[in-house]
């Protein structure tokens, strides 16, 4: 019985909890004199066929929530002759967050990233990687996922075919937007509420 109050005693400790934040960045910007704080990243999700990571930024009194999407799929999907089709984000895209208690949080994003294409691990793959996509979120919408777990994410991407002509310039002819919805394990609904927690209260 002592040992399980010591237990809580030091999991509930300051020190215990630093120990559990991990920081790419923790400082005062020298320039700005704001606050700069990106916690390290952690997988958000994991398929057969993609993956996501995040981390939580805060530079003065801003807020972001940064992912990494990462998708495999056939190559011939993403690229036949004379034609390449890109997986985008744009400036203003929507990622929408269905909470436990039925409330839905829709941020935009405030950059444009296009994927970056690369050989699949399997034969005849290709892996389309989206990195460091910012959707800015209040500290009021932050405070509460801290205490009401994601249960599902629905990501809004746009999809880019671009035709090279004969003259070898790319032209884009098309851009239809589409989202898909991934569902979070428990595990990592309790990841981000803890990643959440080290940046407000760091």
């Amino acid at each position: 019985m002592k040992k399980f109050i010591f237990l809580i005693i030091l999991a509930s400790s300051p020190s215990f909890f630093s120990q559990r934040c991990k920081f790419e960045k923790n400082e005062i910007d020298k320039f700005t004199n704001k606050k700069v704080v990106i916690s390290k990243k952690e997988k958000l999700f994991s398929t057969l066929t993609s993956s996501g990571y995040y981390s939580v930024k805060q530079t003065g009194d801003n807020y972001y929530l940064i992912f990494d999407f990462i998708e495999i799929k056939p190559i011939t999907e993403a690229v036949s002759p004379g034609v390449i089709k890109y997986v985008q984000i744009f400036s203003g895209d929507k990622l929408q967050l269905l909470l436990a208690n039925n409330e839905i949080i829709t941020l935009l994003s405030s950059n444009s990233v296009q994927s970056q294409m690369k050989p699949g691990v399997s034969f005849g793959t290709v892996s389309c990687e989206l990195y460091d996509v910012e959707y800015p979120i209040t500290k009021d919408q932050l405070e509460l996922l801290k205490k009401t777990s994601i249960l599902t994410l629905r990501i809004y991407q746009s999809f880019s075919i671009d035709i090279l002509n004969s003259l070898n310039t790319d032209q884009k002819k098309s851009t239809s937007v589409e989202f898909h919805d991934v569902d979070l394990k428990k595990m990592n609904q309790d990841d981000i509420q803890l990643l959440i927690e080290c940046i407000l209260s760091n």
